[in-house]
């Protein structure tokens, strides 16, 4: 306590209080005193902050710009040095002041004479310092906060964890990604810029009041390009902020126009699934005609040389009947000389050959009904051939036309199921880039973000997990309730309230698809307390615990609260 003092309900009251002061401690510096960060309650918090900020600078810089520099040259002149001569010889000083500073002490001290003398001067020389310091304070002040707004809120919170895209190209993440390094080097390198103005700036202030004179025109030229500065960094923190807040509703719109692609694409797969289907019917039909049209083209050919060989028989039978003809009219021809000669001299002779002559003419009639009979088969037989032979040449271009279309056909399938192949590929694509920008909105808007991200801080391609441990515990209450998830289920508040014959009503529905299925009693109770979820916007871990609790499953209430405290 700085103060001892004795009380008057204390023993040894004399009256008035006997004071002891402490000696003072001198103050604390500024750079060992901490720095008191305050942990933002929502990122809207945060991005107000830094707006604050922002504004609050560039407020400063045009006031400063209106006030003190509006019209800015160099006013130094003869009748300024004669000020300054005035000064040093009214204050006593014979060394010259170290800076503008000193020299406005100098000038406090006499200032009242020197408005009598030299009053125009004076408000030259007020403008000059005035503008100085105000210069000073205003650049140290509006450069810390924007390192402030720069470092403590924006870039520590305004994120677009493009690291849980998993190098996935989505649109939105990659050009506010693409956007936040743009808009931190432009910041960042602008702000060296700025240190190296000042850093100039201080060199042509100086050591003395005389060399400040000297240099004051440039000077205001680096009060003019640091000025300069401050306009391009807020506008590089406004331009995050609010991209920073549009954020969450493009990773929405994105992810609404991908659900729209993949319909798409899942239309336009089943549309393809039809229509390879018909082409797979068109190669099995195909292959079946092919088939058959070269088993008819096989029993055509045999046909051909059953039919050729038949001809060459007939035509071999043919020559021979003809032999056989001409040797027996040749034999009657004989019969009948000898008939002739032996007529006069014998005729019982004759009458032998005249009978010979009747068996051998008798011979050659059925030789030649047989002859006409083989070239009526002979020429039926070519007739048949040569039909087999066209039959041939067309079943063997119906074959061979079959074969181009089914290979033709089999190329096209492969196309297709090459095509689905790769629409499935994409759909799932999709349903990861979905889901992908699902979590990271749900990471953006999650109130435990920004206390993750002051505890643990975040860096570039680290990956994000916020789980509220809800999905936990209902796993683990499901694993353990066994047989008893319709009392829980029963027992489950709900917001709005839902009777109990509705609800046993669920509990049969539950049962009949668990049934159906052949679900184990774990997942039944997952999707009772994913009902209960769906159902009660206000669920939470606090009310399974409680109705664990009510049903007589302690111990399982024990464990899910175990469970949470070794996760925090």
């Amino acid at each position: 306590m700085p103060l001892h003092v004795k009380y008057r309900h204390s023993t040894g009251w004399t009256g008035l209080p006997e004071i002891h002061t402490l000696p003072k401690r001198p103050p604390t510096p500024d750079i060992l005193r901490p720095k008191n960060v305050l942990i933002p309650t929502s990122l809207e918090n945060a991005r107000r902050r830094a707006m604050i900020l922002i504004h609050s600078t560039e407020k400063d810089v045009q006031c400063f710009k209106e006030k003190h520099f509006r019209n800015a040259r160099n006013t130094f002149g003869i009748e300024t040095d004669d000020l300054i001569r005035y000064v040093h010889e009214k204050t006593g000083k014979q060394a010259r002041a170290k800076d503008y500073k000193e020299f406005d002490q100098f000038l406090s001290r006499c200032r009242t004479t020197a408005s009598l003398v030299q009053k125009d001067e004076l408000e030259k020389m007020d403008v000059i310092l005035k503008r100085t310091s105000t210069f000073d304070v205003l650049v140290q002040k509006s450069k810390e906060k924007l390192e402030e707004a720069l470092n403590d809120y924006v870039d520590k919170y305004c994120l677009s964890f493009a690291s849980e895209a998993q190098n996935r190209e989505i649109k939105c993440v990659h050009e506010y990604e693409n956007n936040i390094v743009e808009w931190r080097r432009i910041a960042k390198d602008t702000l060296a810029e700025l240190e190296d103005i000042l850093r100039e700036y201080a060199i042509y202030c100086g050591d003395s009041f005389e060399n400040f004179k000297r240099q004051y025109d440039n000077i205001l030229h680096c009060m003019r390009s640091a000025l300069k500065m401050f306009p391009r960094i807020a506008n590089a923190l406004k331009n995050w902020i609010t991209a920073d807040e549009a954020y969450p509703r493009k990773l929405h719109d994105q992810a609404n126009a991908l659900m729209v692609e993949k319909l798409n694409k899942i239309k336009e797969v089943r549309e393809q699934q039809l229509r390879a289907g018909h082409v797979q019917h068109q190669l099995k039909h195909t292959d079946y005609s092919t088939t058959k049209i070269t088993k008819r083209l096989n029993q055509t050919i045999e046909n051909k040389r059953y039919f050729r060989k038949k001809e060459v028989s007939l035509s071999e039978k043919q020559q021979k009947l003809e032999l056989t003809v001409a040797k027996k009219q040749k034999e009657m021809e004989t019969l009948y000389e000898e008939h002739y000669f032996e007529q006069a001299d014998s005729p019982s002779a004759s009458n032998n050959i005249l009978f010979k002559i009747s068996i051998v003419q008798d011979e050659i009639i059925k030789l030649q009904k047989t002859l006409e009979n083989t070239k009526k088969n002979l020429k039926n037989t070519k007739i048949e051939r040569k039909t087999i032979e066209k039959d041939v040449h067309r079943l063997q271009k119906l074959c061979d036309n079959s074969i181009k279309s089914e290979k033709y056909i089999s190329k096209e399938v492969i196309v297709k199921e090459e095509k689905l192949k790769s629409n499935h590929h994409e759909n799932r694509e999709l349903r990861k880039k979905i889901e992908c920008l699902k979590k990271i909105r749900s990471i953006k808007l999650h109130p435990d973000t920004l206390k993750k991200i002051f505890a643990e801080s975040y860096s570039p391609g680290k990956k994000f997990e916020i789980t509220d441990g809800f999905g936990d515990a209902c796993k683990i209450a499901a694993a353990h309730i066994g047989y008893k998830w319709p009392l829980l289920y029963l027992e489950l508040p709900f917001q709005p309230a839902r009777d109990s014959n509705i609800r046993n009503q669920d509990i049969e529905a539950f049962d009949i698809a668990g049934q159906k299925r052949d679900l184990s009693t774990m997942d039944v109770a997952l999707r009772s307390l994913a009902k209960w979820k769906r159902l009660n916007s206000k669920a939470t871990v606090y009310m399974l615990v409680s109705s664990l609790r009510i049903i007589g499953a302690g111990k399982i209430a024990n464990r899910i609260e175990k469970q949470r405290l070794s996760t925090k």
